[in-house]
């Protein structure tokens, strides 16, 4: 599937949004970087919990139903980012998910 940011209008738009976000969570959480790597989808249990998260539809995690924007890894914690418009997007910090939590990623088409 190729790369998209929920709602952008141009693909100048998305990068503009996914930048904001690296750095919204660069300042909240502290992070030095991210990895390269444009995550679509993820596969992770939590709380014995099969979860899914896919940039576009709407994740269903404990009170959190909101669409995912952006899935982002950190290499430095092993740590993926789930980025939902008050968890990582307009404030706050993401969802955390530990890469040990994780049974499936599936990037999205290289450009």
């Amino acid at each position: 599937m190729k790369w998209f940011v929920p709602h952008a209008s141009s693909n100048e738009k998305a990068l503009e949004i996914y930048e904001s976000i690296k750095k919204h969570l660069a300042r909240v959480v502290g992070v030095s970087s991210f990895s390269d790597r444009r995550i679509h989808r993820i596969a992770f249990s939590h709380n014995t919990k099969h979860v899914t998260a896919e940039v576009g539809k709407i994740m269903h995690l404990r009170e959190i139903r909101e669409e995912v924007f952006a899935i982002l890894y950190e290499p430095g914690r092993n740590l993926y980012h789930v980025c939902t418009p008050s968890r990582g997007v307009l404030r706050d910090m993401s969802v955390l998910v530990g890469a040990d939590e994780v049974t499936f990623v599936e990037d999205f088409d290289p450009e």
